[in-house]
């Protein structure tokens, strides 16, 4: 493996095999997976942190551009123990990432009095938003905060699976259409946030449709009295359908898809959608890059 670290794309990865509605059936951990070179990038980033001696803001700032451009964060910093903000570079304000600091610090600080010893990151989900602090040790025995926010957890093995490139759902895509040459379909995670999508002139579409088919499917949860949660949707807008499947990963986690066409998806279909989808989750798809 390269000591250099490698530019961020969701998942580094390849299409190994294409895909089929006949793929074998695999095991697989859908709760985790193991991403060497996401570990690379953070590690990398943390020893950079350690080993930089400021004497001013804009080395600070560099570093911290560096960080967004290996990891899935739109906001970095870093604090020293204290809580007390040294640098912040990205999306957020430098006020909200002062109290996110203070408050990873101090979470941090409070651990190290536990049987379990120091702790070396921790990460919260919030409705949209992964913050995350990871400590970072100096050689004068103090340490510093390196954090970040965004979409993703910077953390790859907290990352879901539903996280792997959009050019691996790219196959199932295409296939989820079926014979209409009208037809559309678009992927979105438990959040509304887009996964991936079909054809690939249907971006902006795509981008507008993947949270209202998650706040559909939200709406619809519980609307019948002890029935459960929806396993279809098909919901009519003028001439075209949208038809809904989801994919239940976990507890907590689902992944949605809707096929716009001039007609419903069958219900038979769906099942056939579903069933893929399942096995797109569980197929070594992804190698992760060497």
């Amino acid at each position: 493996m390269s000591n250099s670290t490698p530019s961020y794309s969701h998942r580094p990865a390849r299409v190994t095999e294409s895909l089929s509605p006949d793929v074998s059936n695999a095991t697989a951990d859908l709760d985790a997976y193991h991403d060497p070179v996401a570990e690379l990038a953070l590690k990398q980033l943390c020893t950079a942190v350690a080993n930089l001696r400021a004497t001013g803001i804009d080395q600070w700032l560099a570093l911290l551009r560096r960080c967004l451009l290996r990891t899935p964060a739109t906001t970095a910093f870093v604090s020293d123990s204290s809580g007390l903000l040294i640098a912040d570079a990205g999306e957020l304000e430098s006020d909200v990432v002062e109290g996110a600091a203070a408050h990873l610090t101090q979470a941090m600080d409070r651990a190290a009095h536990t049987s379990l010893g120091a702790m070396d990151s921790i990460t919260i989900r919030y409705r949209r938003i992964w913050l995350s602090g990871h400590r970072v040790p100096l050689a004068d025995g103090t340490w510093q905060c390196l954090g970040f926010a965004g979409p993703l957890p910077v953390e790859p093995m907290l990352r879901p699976p539903e996280c792997i490139g959009a050019d691996v759902w790219a196959p199932f895509l295409q296939w989820s259409m079926g014979s209409q040459p009208s037809n559309a379909s678009v992927l979105s995670d438990a959040t509304g946030l887009l996964v991936g999508f079909a054809p690939e002139g249907f971006r902006e579409t795509a981008e507008n449709l993947a949270p209202h088919i998650t706040l559909i499917l939200e709406r619809c949860d519980g609307a019948l009295e002890g029935a459960g949660a929806p396993r279809f949707i098909s919901s009519r807008f003028g001439d075209q359908w949208v038809s809904i499947v989801r994919v239940r990963l976990s507890r907590f986690r689902t992944l949605s898809l809707g096929v716009v066409g001039p007609t419903p998806v069958s219900e038979s279909r769906s099942y056939d959608l579903k069933r893929v989808m399942r096995k797109v989750l569980k197929r070594k798809l992804v190698t992760a890059a060497t």
